[in-house]
C-alpha cells in the first residue's frame, strides 16, 4: 500500500522527507497490527505490505508516526487483486 506523508513548514520545506515512520493497522474489534518502519522519500512517499491476516473487505484505520510528530491517520478498505491484498484509500484527514 503506498503512503504519503506529504507536510511542510510554512517556509515550504519537506517535513518527511528521507525519514523513516513507524506503521500500525487499527483492525475492527480493536486488534492492533505493528507493521513496523517505513522509510519516506525525498518526496514524501512510501510503502507498506499489509498482513494476510486482514480479510477481504475489512475497513480498518492506518497510524503513522515519524519522529515526535502527531499520528497521522488514513481509512483502509482490504480487498483480492490477482491473488494479492490490495488496499483502497478511502480518505486521507490530515
Amino acid at each position: 500500500m503506498s503512503l504519503d506523508a506529504a507536510a511542510s513548514d510554512p517556509a515550504g520545506k519537506a517535513l518527511h522527507a528521507n525519514t523513516t515512520g513507524h506503521v500500525y493497522v487499527f483492525a475492527p474489534g480493536g486488534r492492533v497490527t505493528d507493521l513496523g518502519p517505513v522509510s519516506f522519500d525525498q518526496d514524501q512517499k512510501g510503502s507498506v505490505t499489509l498482513p494476510g491476516t486482514l480479510a477481504a473487505g475489512t475497513r480498518s484505520r492506518i497510524a503513522v508516526v515519524i519522529d515526535d510528530t502527531p499520528l497521522m491517520w488514513d481509512a483502509v478498505t482490504t480487498r483480492r487483486c490477482r491473488g494479492t491484498w490490495a488496499a483502497t484509500v478511502l480518505c486521507l484527514p490530515r
